[in-house]
């Protein structure tokens, strides 16, 4: 089952029993697995995973610090754009945007790479204007030249397009 596969695949680590027997215990072991899954390459099991972090957070009586919140968000993004669920970006983004208005330049790198996936996902749905909103956003954010270059090239495309 999920338990052996996990034990397989980190052989020398003991976090994801520990993660798996506690994640109706606390929201933070759901975190975990998502990122566990992530790190093992399955995206189905961690795109379940963080999904179910962020929407038990909440209704639960934890607290849930910032970094988690916007990490997981990142990491469900990265992953639904990775499999090309551009539709379900498209709703998070609204979760994302209402519940995390968090301006610390501590998460500008991570918040750079999710507004670039989100912009790109949304340009996917043809949302051109929302689009193009989280591409500069992210262009803004980023301290990337690679980024920027990328997002250039990609704002260039839709100008020359229209």
């Amino acid at each position: 089952g999920i338990r052996d596969d996990l034990v397989t695949g980190v052989q020398t680590c003991a976090l994801p029993i520990l993660a798996i027997e506690n994640k109706e215990n606390h929201l933070l072991f759901k975190f975990l697995l998502g990122k566990i899954y992530m790190a093992n390459g399955d995206s189905q099991m961690a795109i379940n995973h963080f999904h179910q972090f962020l929407y038990s957070t909440s209704s639960s009586e934890y607290y849930i610090d910032k970094p988690f919140l916007i990490e997981a968000y990142g990491f469900l993004i990265e992953l639904l754009y990775k499999n090309g669920s551009f539709d379900e970006i498209a709703k998070i983004e609204m979760d994302l945007s209402d519940n995390l208005r968090y301006t610390s330049n501590n998460y500008n790198t991570v918040f750079s790479i999710t507004y670039f996936y989100i912009g790109a996902a949304l340009l996917n749905t043809g949302d051109l204007n929302n689009g193009l909103y989280y591409l500069i956003k992210s262009k803004r954010e980023s301290s990337s030249v690679n980024l920027k270059t990328v997002i250039n090239g990609i704002i260039d495309r839709v100008e020359n397009s229209l």
